[in-house]
């Protein structure tokens, strides 16, 4: 069973994908922000993050370059998930260390695949 850490700040957002995540058959952690994130990770050890862009005390951005930071996540699996769909910031999640970026609203076909090959390839 894979362990997928969700960093939003928005309940509602979280509560959604952990129900989806559950669905599909994957344990799942939360974290409201960056610095919750780049804890969690250290801590648990998840096998994808899946990172809002946009939070309070540490964003998204930041918190992807923590956790790049450290040797023992340079292959984890995280994918950029942000309501803003601009150039900018595919560039700036790419430029963090981000493998995959979705924008909000969330299409959740796209995000399973993704899951399901993420989650897979690290198994091995």
């Amino acid at each position: 069973m894979p362990t997928v850490l969700v960093v939003d700040d928005n309940a509602d957002t979280r509560v959604v994908v952990r129900w989806m995540l559950e669905r599909w058959g994957c344990r799942v952690l939360e974290a409201s922000n960056g610095r919750e994130a780049f804890e969690t990770t250290v801590e648990s050890r998840p096998d994808l993050v899946l990172m809002d862009l946009s939070m309070p005390v540490v964003d998204g951005y930041d918190a992807i370059r923590s956790i790049r930071g450290r040797e023992e996540f340079s292959n984890l699996p995280i994918i950029a998930v942000t309501a803003f769909d601009r150039a900018d910031s595919r560039d700036g999640a790419t430029a963090a260390g981000c493998d995959y970026y979705l924008s909000k609203p969330i299409d959740f076909k796209r995000l399973e695949v993704l899951v399901e090959k993420l989650t897979k390839t690290r198994r091995r």
